[in-house]
Order: C-alpha cells, then structure tokens, then sequence
C-alpha cells in the first residue's frame, strides 16, 4: 500500500513474477457497514517474442549439394513495446538434413545436406523467455534442381543437315526460378555419324559436323548442376531431307557448281535478304529455268531467265531452307540456300 490504510487507501504497488500472462486487479470502497461493487482492471503481459525478420547464409547462395554443410542464421527484428525479446529459436528445416552444430534453439545452425536431400524450404520461429512461439519467418527456398532447357537454337535457323555440314547449336534456358540454379555443364546427346569439332559436349553451345552415314536423328540437351544433378531433357528432330547421300550441298558464303558447260552462283549464302543467282553459260543468248522448292518439296516458285547476268531471287521468301535447281537443257544443279 503506498499509503496508509484508510480512507487514502486508494493505490497500491503489484509485482508481477517472471511470465506472468493475464489477470485481473479489482478494488471496492468499504465502511463499516457496506462495501460498494468491485471495479475490475484486466491485467496482462506482452510475452510474444519478436519476428524474425528472415533467414541468410554465406554468400547469399542457398544451392545446396548432398554431401555439403551450410550455416544458416535467423535474422531477428528489434521488439515493439508490445512484444518481448527472442529467447531461442524453433528450426523447420527440409527432409534429409541435420543440424550438426548449434541446437535447434540456436540463432544460427550448421545443416548437413544427407542422402535423399532433393531441395526444400527453411525457417525459423522466435520464442519467448516464457515459451511463447511467434510467428514463423518467411521461408528460404533451397536451390537444388539446374534449369531446364526451354529449346535447342540452330545457327542456320534449319534443323535440316546434310552431309558435310557443320552447323552450331545452342541450349537456350530460362532464368531460374526460387528453387533452381544455373547449370554448371550440359550434356548432349548427339546424332549417329556427327560428332563435336568445337566446345565439348558439356558447352551449352556445341557445333556439329555431320559425316558419312548422317541420315538424321535427335539432338537433346539436358543441364547438370555442380551437384551433378541432371535436369529435364529437350530433345530436337535433325532432319535429312533433300540431301543425296553423302553430298554436301552447301557453300558458306558462294555456291558454284562446274560442269556441264556453265556455272551457277548464288551468294551471300545464308542471307538475311535476297540472293544474287548468277549463271554463266558459253552461249551469249541462253535461257535457263530456275525453281525455288522447299524442304517439304512444294514448289515455291518458277521462272525463266537469260544466262550469263545477275538476278535478284528469294525476297519475299519466309525464313528457312530451300533448293534452288537451274536447270539449262537437259542439265539441272541443285543449290542449298538458307535465309534468316
């Protein structure tokens, strides 16, 4: 009592023990003959812990590999005037993982990643020195599973090949989502009778150079990650079509064929335009057919024009492979031509 007992009886001093949660405090006037009605004050205290605010690790990399130990720490935020100071922690960690240093109570724990471990979240709850659990923190997400391969990109736009060729392809992959990381190598798997002549087979860009016996097949590319865990197959058809065997029948940049008495040029080849088709035959005042076909082998379009002069084809053609055959007489070539 801060005063002494009586009618200045009106305040009084309360301790309240360690952990103390809810109550209340009343009080009554009383004389000698009566005692008025209770006034009731409910009394309680702010026990919740505070939040945690998140959780980190080493470098920011939460890619995990079995086999591996990781530190990870709760982040604690700074108590309200409502909220109580964190006293320990409670850990939710994913399935075959360890604490193998600290204690589940601890601010920072080392995880052991074991057999099975394929990836999946942690947190950390704060706990009040009375045993009261806060809220879980926002979780991490363990990286685990290398990214997928959205599509296999050919540097000539064609996935048709003939013997001879050498044509570059690329993985193309998205950008990783919470639970994936980027791949560390790729591996391919290739047509019979091609093989890798740049890169290596764990580029995620190989070129190929198709040889004797190349009658198509699949190209497929999967990423690995440094785990050595292996994503998702895309595989990609290469064609054959339109291609004698064991003919090449493409130039890089100019196409002549000579025989037969006259001469046949198309260039630049690949183009992101028109080709110039030249044709240069020993008669002044020639005529030659020219068919443009495509890898299905409908017929594009067809023409007649003179010999021995420049003429502009293949403007209005969409992307892709076509043959162009010239034809003078009985005598016909055949030229692979590629547009971008």
């Amino acid at each position: 009592h801060l005063n002494p007992l009586g009618e200045n009886d009106t305040a009084v001093v309360v301790t309240f023990a360690n952990c103390f949660s809810r109550d209340t405090l009343s009080v009554s006037a009383s004389t000698g003959c009566s005692t008025s009605l209770e006034r009731i004050a409910v009394l309680y205290a702010y026990n919740t812990p505070a939040s945690v605010l998140g959780i980190t690790t080493v470098g920011g990399n939460f890619a995990t590999c079995i086999g591996t130990t990781k530190v990870f720490t709760a982040v604690s935020g700074t108590p309200n005037n409502i909220q109580a100071p964190i006293a320990s922690y409670r850990w939710t960690k994913p399935a075959n993982t360890s604490i193998v240093s600290a204690t589940a109570d601890s601010s920072s724990i080392t995880l052991s990643f074991n057999t099975g471990y394929n990836g999946g979240q942690i947190s950390a709850k704060g706990v009040s020195a009375c045993g009261i659990v806060g809220a879980s923190s926002p979780s991490a997400t363990m990286q685990f599973l290398p990214l997928p391969v959205l599509s296999i990109a050919s540097s000539t736009g064609s996935y048709n090949a003939c013997i001879g060729d050498i044509i570059s392809y690329s993985a193309l992959v998205s950008s990783p989502s919470i639970n994936q990381t980027t791949a560390a190598v790729f591996r391919w798997t290739k047509p019979v009778n091609t093989s890798i002549i740049s890169a290596s087979s764990d580029s995620s860009t190989i070129t190929l150079q198709f040889n004797a016996g190349y009658v198509g097949g699949a190209l497929a590319v999967r990423g690995q990650s440094s785990c050595g865990t292996l994503g998702t197959s895309k595989a990609q058809t290469l064609s054959h079509i339109g291609c004698p065997p064991g003919t090449k029948l493409t130039e890089t940049l100019i196409t002549k064929n000579k025989e037969e008495g006259y001469d046949v040029q198309l260039y630049p080849n690949p183009t992101v335009g028109a080709f110039k088709l030249k044709i240069q035959s020993p008669s002044k005042d020639g005529k030659a057919i020219v068919k443009v076909i495509d890898l299905q082998g409908r017929l594009m379009k067809s023409f007649e024009c003179n010999t021995n002069q420049v003429i502009s084809i293949g403007n209005d053609l969409h992307s892709g492979v076509y043959m162009i055959e010239v034809r003078i007489g009985n005598t016909s070539k055949v030229l692979r031509a590629v547009k971008f």
